[in-house]
């Protein structure tokens, strides 16, 4: 499943830049085109994309989930992170500028707040 993840960071353009180095919602879209790559994988999320994206992910996750205890832990799989913003987004419209579903509820000046969530 690795593989699969790593194959798909580098189909939507991953530069071998340092995730500091670009912006926010571009990591957390790579992210989560890699957990979905992922697909029913039971292993963690961090062990199958990476600690890192799977932060990125988890904290996205969070800034959209009004869920009292939402499943965007890092320790679960990237299966259940993904149904959840999903399921989140579900009446978003969808668009065909982004990958990941919400991104245009975040408006740019509020990613220094997603970013700064504490995950786990």
């Amino acid at each position: 499943m690795r593989i699969a993840a790593g194959l798909a960071l580098f189909l939507v353009g991953c530069e071998s830049t340092s995730i500091d180095q670009r912006p926010y919602e571009k990591v957390t879209e790579e992210a989560y085109v890699a957990a979905v790559a992922a697909g029913e994988s039971p292993e963690r999320c961090r062990d199958t994309i990476g600690e890192e994206p799977a932060l990125a992910l988890v904290r996205y996750c969070r800034s959209i989930s009004s869920a009292t205890r939402p499943p965007c832990n890092t320790a679960n799989s990237c299966e259940t992170i993904v149904t959840h913003i999903d399921g989140m987004c579900r009446g978003f419209p969808p668009t065909k500028k982004y990958l990941l579903p919400c991104i245009d509820g975040v408006p740019p000046p509020d990613w220094d707040r997603v970013m700064a969530i504490p995950v786990q």
